[in-house]
């Protein structure tokens, strides 16, 4: 997971600004409204949805945050923010 991680956040844009958003929060927690919108305007809202999805996955199996579906929240967590910085 951890080479898995370094490659995420080098590699893969979404993955690295959703990470660098959460940080700027002191609270480390967005919607997903945050990053659903920027993505619909680039890729309409399906798709948008779509690329979310896997950012959401990817994201959650690297441990960069976790992700509430329920309440469509991401949080950063402290051990997460350290690793991922």
């Amino acid at each position: 997971k951890r080479v898995f991680r370094e490659q995420a956040l080098t590699h893969i844009r979404l993955l690295r600004h959703i990470v660098d958003e959460l940080e700027k929060m002191p609270s480390h927690i967005l919607p997903e409204e945050h990053f659903l919108e920027h993505l619909k305007e680039r890729f309409g809202e399906q798709e948008a949805w779509s690329q979310l999805e896997t950012a959401i996955n990817w994201g959650r199996y690297a441990e960069l945050f976790s992700y509430q579906e329920e309440r469509g929240i991401f949080r950063l967590e402290e051990a997460e923010a350290a690793v991922a910085s």
